[in-house]
Formats: structure tokens, C-alpha cells, sequence
């Protein structure tokens, strides 16, 4: 008869045999172990990165849009802060530069009641603004009861249209 060696270990102060034919390995983690804990950790790593870069995003974002929305309402109070009667004159086609936030804001002023455009749609012309009763004149600029101003805020580095302010202004404001 053949005879097995039986190997012993020592394990926390006892003796444990070790079973034929299998060999002892060293206590510790395998590298495929080692190998898919790294994968999962990269995998991880990459996910929160992803995160915080398109948070940043986000927020740089917003606040262009308040910074945007801010500045419109700072230029449409500067047009509101003019004379009535002269808010056309000193207005129409008015381009406000920005370089601070980028922005171009140029200023719109509708003086035809007549207009069927789709930025007069957007004011709901054609419709009456000197108060004559009829909408049919096509140039207000000098009786004018009601104006209809757009303000469209413009990317100076890409040119999109980035936002639009409307308004409508009458004497008693």
C-alpha cells in the first residue's frame, strides 16, 4: 500500500491538514481578484467623473441663462426709462453690446399695425397701437399709444439667438 504524505500547516496556533493531492496556497487575494476589484473601481471612478463634469456643465449653464435674464431686464428698463415720445427715435434697431456675459441685445420696436410678420405674431399684430380704432397705418413712430418691443439677446461668440424679452409700453407706464 501506497502511503500519502498529508502535509501540516499551521493556522492560528492550531494544526490543520492539509487534503491529499491539493496544494497549500498563500493566504491574500488572486490577481484575477485583484484584477476585477480594479475594473469595478475604474468603472466607479469614471461614473462620478462623468457626474461632476455634466454638474458643471449645468451650472455654468444656469448661470448664463440668470445672468441673461438679468441684462434683458436691465436694457428693457433702460428703454422704458426713456420719454415716451421718444423711445422709437432713440430705440429702433438699437444694438446693445455686452462684453462682460457676451451678449448683443438688439432692440426691436414694431411701428406697423399692420404687420404680418411672425415677430409681429408674436405680439398678436396686426392690431390697433395709436388708438385710431382700426388697425391700418403702417407707421406709428409719431402717435403712437402702444408699442409692441422685442429685445433678442445674441451670443457674440456663436451668434445663437440665446434668449427674447417682450414687452409692450404705453404712456401711462
Amino acid at each position: 500500500m501506497r502511503h500519502q504524505a498529508t502535509a501540516c500547516r499551521r493556522r492560528a496556533g492550531q494544526r490543520v491538514l492539509a487534503r491529499p493531492g491539493r496544494r497549500e496556497t498563500a493566504p491574500g487575494f488572486s490577481l484575477v481578484e485583484v484584477m476585477v476589484a480594479m475594473t469595478l473601481l475604474v468603472i466607479a471612478i469614471v461614473g462620478v467623473g462623468t457626474l461632476l463634469i455634466a454638474g458643471r456643465r449645468s451650472s455654468a449653464r444656469s448661470w448664463e441663462d440668470s445672468v441673461t435674464g438679468h441684462r434683458l431686464r436691465f436694457w428693457a428698463e433702460t428703454v422704458r426709462g426713456t420719454p415716451f415720445s421718444e423711445i422709437v427715435a432713440t430705440h429702433q434697431g438699437r444694438h446693445f453690446v455686452d462684453a462682460e456675459v457676451n451678449l448683443d441685445i438688439e432692440v426691436t420696436i414694431l411701428t406697423n399695425e399692420t404687420d404680418r410678420s411672425s415677430i409681429a405674431g408674436e405680439f398678436g399684430l396686426p392690431r390697433d397701437l395709436d388708438g385710431d380704432g382700426v388697425a391700418t397705418t403702417t407707421d406709428i413712430s409719431g402717435s403712437y399709444l402702444l408699442l409692441p418691443v422685442r429685445l433678442v439677446a445674441t451670443d457674440t461668440r456663436d451668434g445663437s439667438q440665446v434668449a427674447v424679452h417682450r414687452f409692450f409700453l404705453s404712456p401711462d407706464e
